[in-house]
């Protein structure tokens, strides 16, 4: 029975200047527009009455009406004080509606202006009462915001002093003789131009049987990076590596990550190894083998470079320049072209949205926002890799040892019925009870060459769960397979790096009893760490990416861009520009112009009954861009 107008209890916090969300036990959202707050601050704990109830394009709507506990978190801010004043403000990242916080004079002691600081209630009269708790950066800069963000999520931003000195002390692979030798093979690494942190090789050949053989190199930091020593307990701390516009956090130091474990060319390198053969006649896989082995790369090629020859483009001079080089190149292609068929006729459901990217001049500052669109190089790196990452999981299942697994559960059925209604609104129908990869798969094909095809198909990603990492196999929905771990990038993911450790001490014949009940114990916890982890270093990536594309929007205010309606409701309409940035236009803007009709759910323009549907062409003005506030305003032109 739907609820009506039901209260319920959550966490509180801001979302923007205007609204906030409380989240519930159950993980529903709900808006908070900034009339209804009622005091509340940030994480406090409080009661909600729902004044409007959801619906498929809108989350419900309430009101707080009771704070039940106040925050005692610490907040992230900059420290603002003139010297004449006896006072201070503190200037809370995207907190408070945009206003600052006051600090009286005996509550911030030794901070000064410009300082990043941590400041807590410590008391409530009529409104809180602050005071400085701890100084986290001294001073400030043109990225003062991007360190709020990242001091906030508690991301490791500078490596400890014995952490680099025990990563500079490790010296080159000396266990050689004990690999499988295979540095006179033409083995390659194919990456993003500006990628240092090579972690993975691939080789394709022939077999005299005409089968093909897919070996896939990954790069043994487990053998340099030992367990509970600085190093493994530094990577511990920080999960992934993360990766913002123009400059990458590392799980590792560089001297690991961009030298001794990236595959780089000409340079003796040590690799874990998975070699599968696969089937001439039905393409299914036969044979898998496992290795400590030895590689030196041949070549450090890009995706554009691969697809350019591929595609019969043109040849960079290190491919035209090597027959043997093409002559592989052309047989990864041919089993890519092969396994991608297989899989995209079986199940594969395949979301291909382009990458939004910005690039920096050496200020650091945005000079440029654009979409990155994949092309088959990137696919045939994605194809050999999740064979390989399969059938690693596969091999220490059936050897019924404790292992980390990459789990994608089927959706809720209440995501799927919320899916449902939006598809239903375009002619388009699906059984809600027989949920699969190849029925969504479908359900993608069919709006190809539609204009809501961009829109649809992002709202069948937005319907699935979130994957995460587990130490039980419960399958991965999305790829359709039982079996599926993160074996490939042990460089960036601490996951990875500890399935490692677990093949090393198989294929070393030291995975005894004691062994296998140690990882029975601890998988499960470092299972649920790797996904929370892995979900914060996520919302850094975003808040940060756009953090960069406000200030890049800084530069264009008054300017005019075409965009496309990538999503309405009663309150706003999302635009999204050519280059990817995408915004709300507010109801103020609208309401002028426009009304918006409750049963067909679209707008419709007052002096000419014109309907303005989902990805209609629009015209934007930037109206404000404000990085310190973390704000955009377009208006509807």
């Amino acid at each position: 029975m739907e609820k009506i107008y039901y209260t319920t209890k959550g966490i509180y916090r801001q979302v923007n200047e205007n609204f906030w969300v409380v989240k519930d036990s159950e993980e529903k959202e709900y808006f908070i527009f900034k009339r209804d707050r009622n005091n509340a601050f940030g994480w406090d704990l409080v009661e909600i009455k729902i004044k409007k109830l959801e619906d498929w394009w809108k989350k419900a709507e309430a009101i707080v009406t009771n704070i039940l506990k106040r925050s005692s978190e610490p907040i992230v801010g900059t420290f603002i004080k003139k010297k004449s004043q006896d006072f201070a403000f503190v200037r809370a990242y995207n907190t408070f509606g945009g206003k600052d916080i006051f600090v009286y004079s005996e509550d911030f002691a030794w901070a000064t202006d410009g300082d990043i600081i941590l400041v807590q209630i410590i008391k409530w009269k009529e409104k809180p009462v602050w005071k400085v708790i701890e100084i986290l950066w001294k001073g400030s800069d043109s990225d003062i915001l991007e360190k709020v963000i990242l001091i906030q999520n508690n991301i490791r931003i500078v490596f400890p002093s014995n952490v680099i000195s025990d990563a500079k002390k490790l010296k080159e692979i000396s266990n050689i003789w004990t690999r499988l030798d295979l540095r006179n093979e033409m083995i390659v690494t194919i990456d993003w131009e500006d990628a240092k942190d090579l972690d993975d090789a691939i080789w394709v050949k022939i077999l005299d049987n005409g089968n093909y053989e897919l070996w896939v190199h990954i790069a043994d930091v487990a053998e340099y990076v030992q367990f509970l020593t600085p190093l493994d307990i530094e990577a511990k701390k920080r999960w992934t590596s993360v990766y913002l516009p123009g400059s990458v956090i590392p799980m590792l130091p560089k001297e690991i990550s961009d030298n001794l474990c990236s595959l780089n060319t000409s340079w003796d390198k040590a690799t874990l190894s998975i070699i599968v053969e696969i089937d001439k006649t039905n393409w299914r896989i036969l044979k898998t083998k496992i290795a400590e082995s030895v590689i030196r790369s041949k070549a450090r090629l890009t995706y554009n470079e691969v697809w350019n020859f591929v595609g019969k483009i043109e040849q960079s001079s290190q491919i035209s320049k090597n027959p043997e080089l093409q002559e592989m190149l052309e047989k990864a292609y041919a089993l890519y072209k092969i396994i991608y068929s297989r899989r995209k006729k079986d199940w594969k459901m395949e979301f291909d949205f382009p990458e939004i990217k910005l690039e920096l001049d050496e200020n650091k500052k945005p000079i440029k926002v654009y979409k990155q669109v994949r092309n088959a190089a990137h696919k045939i790196i994605e194809e050999f890799m999740i064979i390989a990452n399969e059938e690693i999981s596969k091999f220490f299942s059936e050897k019924k040892i404790p292992f980390l697994y990459r789990i994608h559960e089927k959706p809720s059925l209440e995501s799927i019925q919320e899916l449902k209604k939006i598809l239903e609104e375009y002619s388009i129908f699906i059984d809600e009870n027989n949920i699969t990869p190849l029925l969504l798969n479908e359900v993608i094909a069919s709006l190809s060459w539609k204009k809501e095809e961009y829109l649809l198909s992002k709202q069948v990603l937005f319907s699935m769960s979130k994957a995460k990492y587990s130490d039980k196999i419960l399958g991965h929905f999305w790829l359709w397979l039982k079996y599926y771990s993160h074996f490939t990038s042990p460089i960036r993911r601490y996951p990875d790096l500890q399935i490692h450790r677990i093949i090393k001490e198989f294929l070393n014949k030291n995975m005894d009893n004691e062994q296998i009940l140690k990882y029975k114990k601890s998988l499960n916890s470092i299972a649920e760490l790797c996904s929370s982890n892995e979900q914060k270093a996520e919302e850094v990536e975003r808040k940060i990416t756009f953090l960069k594309t406000v200030e890049y929007m800084e530069k264009h205010i008054g300017e005019l861009f075409d965009a496309k309606v990538s999503w309405l409701n009663a309150n706003w309409i999302y635009a999204e520009l050519e280059s990817g940035i995408e915004w709300f236009i507010s109801s103020r803007w609208l309401i002028q112009k426009y009304k918006f009709i409750e049963e067909t759910k679209y707008y419709e323009e007052i002096s000419t009954k014109k309907k303005l549907n989902l990805w209609e062409n629009i015209k934007i003005k930037v109206i404000k861009a404000d990085k310190t506030r973390g704000f955009l305003d377009f208006e509807l032109i």
